[in-house]
């Protein structure tokens, strides 16, 4: 059963007298998927929690016009701004103070590169690297993206089904088997792939369409705009491999997809989500793959587990051709695969509540009508420890003692805990504290002490 969609909440931990509402703003890179993805975050916030979006930096997006059109419609020109590349912290925070954001979502890489903002908490969203955390808070994209015990919040899927398909507009018989392809310009990049798919693209009645796809693998290619897009091809590729240009229409995408029999997937690298994978599946359109490489811990990326017996899986140029050899268009797909439904906006912006609003529940241990006394535990850098203060027993709860803020040592967290005239911990129980930044700190450190014995939070900072 669908979960019902997140209440709007309120922003502030200690009553709208003290802490006026949260204004948010959302950045990332307004291109491909990820582009469409902030899109997606930005505007459910609005629409499924109530947030005050009052900004949304699109970083590049000059190849991807119609995404911005629809990023502007949306929120309008006075709430964008576009930017070439990702700013530094003083740029970044002449925004912040110009549109009076005090929370900022941002959607990117994942490496700690110094964007961050010192005047807003800042909210990061890995796409595909977590193993350093920073900011106040903290996640990635999916479980397969590196990065232990980081939360997930995924991409959201959402299609928009159009009626009828492309067939007779580029000239593809109705009977025709059609293989296709969408997503980043350049990530149809393995080899011994566009090899099969030249050798492939002479089987009888059967049809290669590529969407917003580097071409130079099937040599001279000129690209083209419907209904253009059936040129003559050079001995590298035969007529009836086509390659048409990107759409970010999501009608225009159905009718392609809808086109379609299956898809060809090919991305050197894997996918730490698979947007695109997604998009085909759930338009019941089978997905032929590389079999992905055993992962750590048993963790699979996000489109196996959901793919099911949509998937088509190829190891080799000979495993390829044989499954586009055999590829049977007329094999029914069960109606009862239940793929991707745990990725509705309703699912998605639940968990994105959970994970990115820190304002969204009352400190535990203050009641609601008396917070005094209770002081707001604040992270001073990384957010990650608070998790590994969940791992360690801790307690995140706002309690009416004082709150230390450790940086680096032991003897500091010792030295700051006699300052407030509490007992120091036996020696016998520290061990160094690491730099917040490691996957693995050694425990029992400072924090854990804390923690179990003082019932204070420690939020240990950089060493």
């Amino acid at each position: 059963m669908l979960d019902q969609p997140p209440q709007p909440v309120a922003d502030s931990s200690i009553g709208p007298a003290t802490r006026p509402r949260a204004r948010w703003g959302f950045m990332g890179s307004c291109t491909r998927g990820t582009g469409a993805a902030l899109l997606d975050y930005a505007r459910h916030a609005e629409n499924l929690l109530n947030w005050d979006v009052a900004l949304l930096l699109c970083i590049g997006g000059n190849d991807d016009q119609g995404l911005i059109a629809r990023v502007e419609m949306h929120f309008g020109t006075s709430r964008v701004v576009r930017l070439t590349k990702w700013p530094k912290t003083q740029a970044l925070d002449g925004l912040v103070k110009r549109f009076s954001v005090t929370d900022l979502y941002m959607l990117k890489y994942g490496v700690h590169e110094g964007v961050i903002s010192e005047i807003a908490r800042n909210m990061v969203h890995a796409v595909f690297e977590a193993r350093v955390p920073h900011g106040d808070r903290f996640a990635r994209i999916s479980p397969s993206v590196p990065g232990d015990g980081v939360p997930v919040v995924p991409h959201m899927v959402t299609v928009q089904r159009a009626s009828g398909n492309l067939r007779a507009a580029l000239g593809i018989p109705p009977e025709a088997t059609v293989f296709c392809r969408y997503g980043g310009w350049d990530t149809f990049d393995i080899d011994y792939v566009h090899t099969t798919v030249r050798a492939a693209s002479g089987l009888p009645a059967t049809f290669f369409l590529f969407m917003n796809t580097d071409s130079s693998w099937c040599r001279s290619v000129t690209h083209a705009s419907l209904p253009e897009a059936q040129l003559p091809r050079d001995p590298g590729c035969s007529s009836r491999v086509l390659f048409l240009n990107n759409t970010d229409d999501p009608v225009a995408k159905s009718r392609f997809i809808q086109t379609c029999d299956a898809m060809l997937h090919a991305r050197q690298s894997g996918e730490t989500f698979g947007l695109a994978i997604a998009e085909f599946a759930v338009h019941d359109r089978r997905v032929i793959t590389e079999e992905p490489p055993e992962m750590e811990a048993g963790i699979r990326p996000i489109h196996v587990n959901e793919l099911g017996e949509r998937a088509l899986y190829y190891h080799d140029q000979v495993s390829l051709m044989a499954l586009l050899r055999g590829f049977d268009r007329s094999a029914p797909l069960s109606n009862r695969w239940g793929g991707y439904r745990g990725y509705s906006p309703r699912h998605v912006m639940s968990r994105f509540n959970e994970v990115f609003n820190v304002n969204r529940y009352p400190p535990q241990g203050c009641s609601a009508g008396d917070r005094s006394g209770c002081r707001r535990a604040t992270l001073d850098y990384n957010p990650s420890h608070e998790h590994w203060l969940r791992r360690a027993g801790g307690r995140r709860e706002c309690r009416h003692e004082p709150v230390v803020s450790v940086q680096g040592t032991a003897t500091n967290c010792s030295a700051k805990l006699q300052k407030l005239g509490r007992a120091s911990a036996p020696t016998a129980l520290y061990l160094p504290i690491v730099n917040c930044s490691t996957r693995r700190p050694a425990w029992p450190t400072c924090a854990h002490w804390l923690a179990e014995r003082c019932n204070l939070m420690c939020i240990i900072g950089e060493a």
